[in-house]
């Protein structure tokens, strides 16, 4: 009876320690998942502290595209000819008028290879810091080929909610008129995808890593630690928003540099044998004492990238001064017509680019439409006939501009087909 009586009353309390000790390799793991505190402490300092700094760079590119065949690049300028067309139409241009820049659009295609075995690219940029903005001003030189010289002069604003991308487009010396481009995102711009190829927009990894940004505010995602060794810690996130998701990240933090990304990568599967890797990767840092700590800035950086084409990147720091000027969000550089893309939402994606649904565009008047304004000149489009725009030569010069871009990107849409960009 005794014994019986004891079983009973020493139950309960082996029953919780078997629970709890189930429990228990949950739970640690749970916490040890998390970035430590000490970890996004040192990131926030740095990208406070780097933040005050402007910096010039040289940048490289050479890409090659193994799937670029003559008959490609046919069916390729044939499919942009009649997306312009539909562009035309919905714009309600005359016909004569759409007649007129089909041909112009026709001899431009037929006097360039869009689909070219090969690129490189070379640019001188300044970044420019101020307040919650970075200013990327790029002139950009392209060679594709040994018959096409494309030069861009770019000026990209980083910001709140919000990214803009000036551009002006040379081929042969054979320039389009000035574009500005406009988008929303949920929080800093630098940290979302946006659809490419427009203006010089680059992985947001990369921007990342040349701001020396907080690597935790990726995509807006959550970071978990995967595996911690020596002087490296492995961060990972998938992410189910926003353009080419979903897609899975990592982030490898270097202990040695202060907790900076040594090296962030991206992973995406297309299905039916496509993929695209992202890598990049600072090779070389550069230490800055800053209000008696040491921080460190990167000096070089690659990146590479494996999808249909393949591209290999390099930026090389020239020089780091010290920022006390302000950024002003808005400069078009001479752009007369604004696209804005504000109302396709903040997680805009390659197929929200192609759309013509609720896009917007207007004169530049010295600032950006707000959100009100943007629904008006929406409503105003979708209810008034569609006849000859008042002010045909902006639209003209969108288009034009537009297909000297398609051309610059040298196997976007081949890409498109591919699925490489979703």
């Amino acid at each position: 009876m005794k014994m019986k009586l004891k079983y009973q009353s020493t139950y309960p309390i082996c029953l919780f320690i078997a629970v709890a000790l189930a429990a228990f390799p949950a739970v640690c793991s749970g916490q040890s998942n998390q970035v430590p505190e000490n970890v996004v402490t040192a990131l926030t300092r740095r990208e406070t502290s780097l933040s005050a700094y402007n910096a010039l760079w040289k940048y490289q590119q050479d890409q090659t595209n193994p799937n670029a065949t003559s008959q490609e690049d046919s069916d390729i300028k044939a499919r942009m000819l009649a997306q312009a067309d539909q562009d035309y139409e919905r714009r309600g241009m005359r016909p004569d008028i759409r007649d007129k820049l089909h041909a112009q659009s026709a001899r431009l295609l037929s006097a360039q290879q869009v689909i070219v075995p090969s690129t490189h690219s070379i640019a001188d940029i300044a970044i420019r810091r101020g307040g919650d903005i970075a200013e990327f001003q790029t002139t950009f030189h392209t060679q594709q080929g040994s018959a096409t010289q494309i030069d861009r002069d770019v000026d990209q604003f980083y910001g709140d909610k919000i990214e803009v991308v000036n551009e002006n487009v040379s081929i042969n010396g054979s320039k389009s008129a000035p574009t500005c481009t406009v988008w929303a995102t949920p929080s800093d711009s630098a940290d979302y995808m946006f659809p490419k190829p427009i203006g010089f927009t680059n992985y947001p990894a990369e921007v990342v890593a040349v701001l020396s940004k907080n690597p935790l505010h990726l995509y807006g995602a959550d970071w978990v630690v995967i595996r911690s060794s020596g002087d490296d810690m492995v961060l990972q996130s998938q992410v189910t928003q926003g353009n080419l998701a979903p897609f899975t990240s990592q982030v490898t933090l270097s202990k040695k540099y202060g907790w900076a990304p040594r090296l962030i990568t991206l992973h995406r599967d297309f299905g039916e044998g496509h993929s695209l890797d992202v890598s990049v990767e600072t090779i070389g840092f550069k230490s800055i004492e800053n209000g008696g700590e040491k921080y460190f800035a990167p000096s070089l950086v690659r990146v590479q990238n494996n999808g249909v084409t393949v591209s290999s990147v390099w930026w090389r720091l020239v020089s780091m001064t010290s920022s006390s000027a302000t950024v002003a969000m808005g400069d078009t550089s001479g752009a007369r017509v604004v696209v804005d893309h504000r109302l396709q939402g903040d997680q805009i994606t390659q197929a929200d680019f192609q759309s013509n649904d609720n896009l917007v565009s207007y004169d530049w008047r010295g600032n950006f439409a707000n959100f009100d304004e943007l629904k008006d000149y929406l409503r105003h489009e979708t209810n008034t006939p569609k006849k000859q725009l008042q002010a045909s030569s902006a639209p003209v010069g969108l288009i034009m501009g537009g297909i000297i871009v398609l051309i610059g990107a040298g196997g976007f849409l081949l890409r498109r087909r591919n699925a490489a960009l979703s």
